[in-house]
């Protein structure tokens, strides 16, 4: 990924082989094009609904809402719309849910999530 002063950021996992389990709370950033894409793939899908499943705080950008719509995301008090006019670490974005840690402990529905 090319940041905003051209520096380049390495990824250190794929969609497909790193679940979302491993993390405390995650970020769908995504571009109209780039969610367009995702679309079609069962991993993203998969990462979404499972960050969801295991009540992960989730932060995401507007484009990514057919990314959470087709995995069955709906949006809680610990799913959150990010401005993107910002910088947003996980951190923040656990504040911004009024959690204390980045697991989110809520009232969601624990049944899983139906198949897509």
């Amino acid at each position: 990924m090319t940041l905003k002063d051209g520096s380049k950021l390495k990824a250190d996992g794929q969609l497909a082989g790193t679940p979302s389990v491993l993390f405390d709370a995650v970020a769908l950033v995504l571009s109209e094009e780039g969610c367009s894409e995702l679309l079609n793939d069962g991993a993203p899908i998969d990462f979404a609904k499972n960050a969801f499943g295991h009540l992960k705080a989730i932060g995401f950008s507007a484009h990514a809402q057919p990314l959470l719509d087709k995995a069955g995301v709906e949006t809680d008090q610990g799913v959150l719309l990010l401005k993107m006019t910002q910088q947003v670490s996980l951190s923040r974005l656990a504040l911004a849910a009024g959690i204390e840690s980045l697991r989110f402990e809520c009232s969601r529905d624990r049944r899983r999530l139906p198949a897509q």
